[in-house]
């Protein structure tokens, strides 16, 4: 299931170029309806009512949840107001696969730990949704240098 959210042109922008990490609902309980104990897949953006299938105003990023937050914002007035603040980051694919016995395809591309268990096994995550339970070496932090280029989902590494 999908969370679907009409954004004015003016936030779309924003978090299409990344400056906006979150979006606020305020808490009321048509959103709590639909938050609250609710897990999605993803969350879809949307740049006001566009026609179907204009992919050019629509954002699909992964759902990772929401906080509750007090804030002073223009768009709620001038008093402090309770929303939900829901993640709309992109998210950081901060490890590489490293394994070529399994998963041969897919050395080197970029993925995320989600999760850890007790044996040394590990949740991973590619780009493209893809999740794999396997041995935490599998995986190696991405290089932090400044030019180092994570390869683009479906890109395939010469590694």
């Amino acid at each position: 299931m999908n969370l679907i959210l009409h954004l004015n042109k003016e936030f779309f922008e924003q978090i299409a170029i990344g400056h906006k990490a979150e979006e606020f609902r305020l808490v009321t309980p048509y959103w709590e309806k639909r938050l609250v104990q609710r897990q999605y897949e993803f969350i879809i953006l949307l740049c006001g009512y566009p026609k179907r299938g204009d992919l050019q105003s629509q954002i699909i990023r992964p759902w990772q949840g929401y906080t509750i937050r007090t804030i002073i914002h223009p768009h709620f007035g001038k008093n402090e107001v309770k929303v939900f603040a829901i993640n709309v980051s992109i998210p950081i694919y901060d490890h590489i696969w490293f394994w070529r016995a399994r998963l041969p395809e897919r050395k080197g591309h970029p993925c995320r730990v989600l999760a850890r268990g007790r044996m040394n096994n590990i949740l991973v995550e590619f780009q493209d949704g893809y999740k794999v339970v396997t041995g935490r070496y599998a995986v190696r932090k991405a290089s932090t240098q400044a030019n180092y280029r994570l390869p683009i989902c479906g890109e395939i590494s010469g590694v």
